[in-house]
């Protein structure tokens, strides 16, 4: 069938195919925002996380920096993209958004065009990003392990970040690093895409863990939503960011997730695939990020 015409593709009978040219404005759109949101990565890198004046070495950190953790999202985006176009759902290009504080980013979105056709499509797009997020990250973390590292940035560091539960059982068989310096760029990069991938993973509204407690818990993903802003009122007394992260959740939507088209349950492992949700979450997030 072919979809309306304010769509981009057509479904085949065992694939996805181009049913027109690409919106080459909205391509135009998202790659400006991307290396816009470049800028500011590595502009808030050089001078928020650095311990000295911006000379080479900061902006060559910096830059290293920016392209790592853009690279860990853009993996993420295209992780749901992938899914989503084998599934035959279409969806928009990841539109990045910057920020000139804390990372430089506020991450990235993804538009959906039409709803998954049913629940099992849903929890397999929502799944796909943080998994290749990940795997992303793991990559990048074993690649910093095997480069020489960089010249030590002079005085102590800004914070002492905390790890999470997965990069603590990492660090204790050799995969990880025990402790992260913000002058370590891509541990770095990668500390902070865990930390994200992890409170992406809390079932809350319109956030990766949200869509995946909807395909698994539809009757039940109001009561999750609601529940998780309120822990993330309780979880801001320990750090008030997370007061910062709940009330940018509900200005987004608040607690309401995406309704597929049809409602069959998952038939394809579904709760092997909530236990790997749950461990992602666990092991990738902590009530503090910093010691």
């Amino acid at each position: 069938m072919t979809s309306p015409a304010s769509r981009r593709w057509e479904v085949g009978l065992s694939r996805l195919r181009r049913a027109e040219d690409p919106d080459r404005g909205e391509q135009l759109r998202c790659a400006m925002m991307f290396f816009a949101t470049w800028g500011t990565v590595a502009g808030v890198h050089a001078t928020l996380w650095s311990r000295s004046a911006p000379d080479l070495i900061v902006w060559l950190r910096a830059s290293v920096f920016a392209c790592a953790l853009l690279g860990i999202l853009l993996t993420h985006e295209f992780g749901h993209r992938f899914a989503a176009h084998h599934l035959g759902m279409p969806v928009s290009w990841p539109l990045f958004l910057p920020a000139p504080l804390l990372f430089g980013t506020f991450g990235a979105l993804l538009g959906l065009r039409a709803p998954p056709r049913d629940r099992e499509s849903l929890l397999a797009m929502a799944l796909a990003g943080p998994i290749a997020g990940l795997l992303g990250a793991g990559v990048l973390l074993a690649l910093d392990q095997a480069v020489p590292p960089f010249p030590a940035a002079a005085g102590a560091p800004p914070v002492s970040l905390a790890l999470p539960l997965g990069w603590r059982a990492a660090a204790a068989v050799g995969l990880a690093p025990h402790c992260v310096d913000p002058a370590d760029p891509i541990a770095f990069a990668v500390w902070i895409a865990v930390w994200i991938t992890g409170a992406n993973l809390l079932p809350f509204g319109q956030l990766d863990g949200g869509h995946i407690f909807t395909a698994l818990f539809p009757a039940w993903s109001r009561a999750a939503g609601v529940a998780v802003g309120f822990a993330l009122l309780v979880a801001g007394l320990a750090w008030s960011g997370w007061w910062i992260w709940g009330l940018t959740l509900w200005a987004l939507g608040g607690a309401n997730s995406i309704v597929p088209e049809r409602h069959g349950a998952p038939t394809r492992s579904p709760a092997v695939l909530a236990a790997l949700a749950v461990v992602a979450c666990v092991g990738s997030i902590g009530v503090v990020p910093y010691r």
